[in-house]
Parts: C-alpha cells; sequence; structure tokens
C-alpha cells in the first residue's frame, strides 16, 4: 500500500470545501481535519523510515484557515476525499481517528448519493469529469469547474448541489 504523506498545506482544500460545499461548522471542520491529518501522518510514520513530525493543532488549524480555496466542484471533494482514505490504514489509527475517518466515509457516500439523485448517474460515471480530477488534495491547474466538462453536450438535470 502506498501512503501519500499530504502537506498540512493540503489539507486547506478540504477544509475550505467542507465549510462551503459541505456546509460543515468552521470549528467542526477543522477538529475533523486535524483528526484526519494526523491519521495520515500516524499511517505514514508507521511504513516510512522517514518519520515526519505533526504541526501542533493550534498552528495547523491557523496554516489551513489562511490558505488554500475551496473546490470548484463536488467530483474534487469527492475525489481528494478517496485519495486521502486511500493513505489511510485503519490499523494505524487511534479511536478518534477512526470516528473521522468513518464521519469523512459518511460524506463521501452522501455526496455520491446526492449527485445520483441530482443528475441521475454515478459520479464516476464517464460523462462526468471524475476522470480529469487529480487523485490528491491539491487540485491541478486545469482541473473542470463543471462536473460535466468532458462532454457538455450531456442532458442533465439543471439542480445544484447540496
Amino acid at each position: 500500500m502506498t501512503i501519500i504523506n499530504f502537506s498540512p498545506m493540503a489539507y486547506a482544500y478540504l477544509y475550505h470545501s467542507l465549510v462551503k460545499l459541505q456546509r460543515i461548522r468552521k470549528s467542526d471542520a477543522a477538529c475533523l481535519i486535524y483528526m484526519l491529518y494526523t491519521a495520515n501522518i500516524d499511517c505514514f510514520n508507521a511504513h516510512s523510515p522517514h518519520g515526519t513530525k505533526e504541526l501542533d493543532p493550534v498552528s495547523f488549524v491557523f496554516a489551513i484557515r489562511k490558505r488554500g480555496r475551496p473546490y470548484k466542484t463536488h467530483i474534487q471533494l469527492y475525489k481528494a476525499i478517496q485519495a486521502l482514505l486511500k493513505s489511510i490504514e485503519w490499523d494505524c489509527l487511534t479511536f478518534t481517528q477512526k470516528k473521522a475517518v468513518r464521519y469523512l466515509k459518511g460524506i463521501e457516500l452522501e455526496i455520491d448519493w446526492h449527485f445520483y439523485r441530482v443528475y441521475g448517474m454515478d459520479i464516476e460515471s464517464r460523462e462526468t469529469a471524475y476522470k480529469r480530477c487529480r487523485f490528491h488534495l491539491i487540485p491541478g491547474k486545469k482541473e473542470p469547474s463543471s462536473p460535466f466538462a468532458d462532454n457538455p453536450s450531456t442532458e442533465i438535470k439543471k439542480h445544484t448541489m447540496i
């Protein structure tokens, strides 16, 4: 298993997206993101001879609140969540970190279900921009700003994801 050690600044995108796109309170999002950050560091350190030191909670929250921006689409958020979950190993986690991972998995399922309900197709469908989004917390420079950027002629329901 390859575990990506995401930099603290990479979590800023996830934080701002949870606040804006998922409407999670800032304080709750900061706590969740910090637990996921420590989970990722703990897993990385368990598998790497080059340990990484984690930031304290105050420094981490200060850093993520001042940097980054929300993802442009729910597809970017969904794929970033998948990337983070892929870089966290259940056996390395504390009880609190496991709760944070479960909560993030719930958000992932909620985005997937809501996307299907709104657009009538799976979020990973070839008609969506899923394949064009980067499998990382930091979005690529040329990622689409529409969920259907690959095929603009696709007829979809004109709804907003909330």
